[in-house]
């Protein structure tokens, strides 16, 4: 169940980037929806090392990656209002 949300989260944000990717749908709104989802994925992992479904090395591999993805939406927000 935990397993099956965390890959829901990961499609829904990797859907919206390809819309933000598409010049009419670069939105304010939808950089802030997945700005949200970001930090429900980063729930959604950090709950799945507590329960020890995944190891912590595992952890800091995808704590880092979504960290990244969320330097880089932070990275086209700032472009974008420029």
């Amino acid at each position: 169940m935990l397993a099956q949300r965390i890959e829901n989260c990961l499609i829904e944000i990797l859907e919206d980037l390809v819309k933000l990717n598409s010049q009419k749908f670069r939105s304010e709104m939808l950089i802030e929806n997945l700005n949200i989802k970001i930090d429900r994925l980063r729930i959604l992992v950090r709950l799945a090392k507590d329960l020890k479904f995944i190891s912590i090395k595992s952890y800091g591999v995808f704590a880092e990656k979504i960290t990244e993805v969320g330097k880089l939406l932070g990275g086209f927000k700032k472009f974008k209002n420029t």
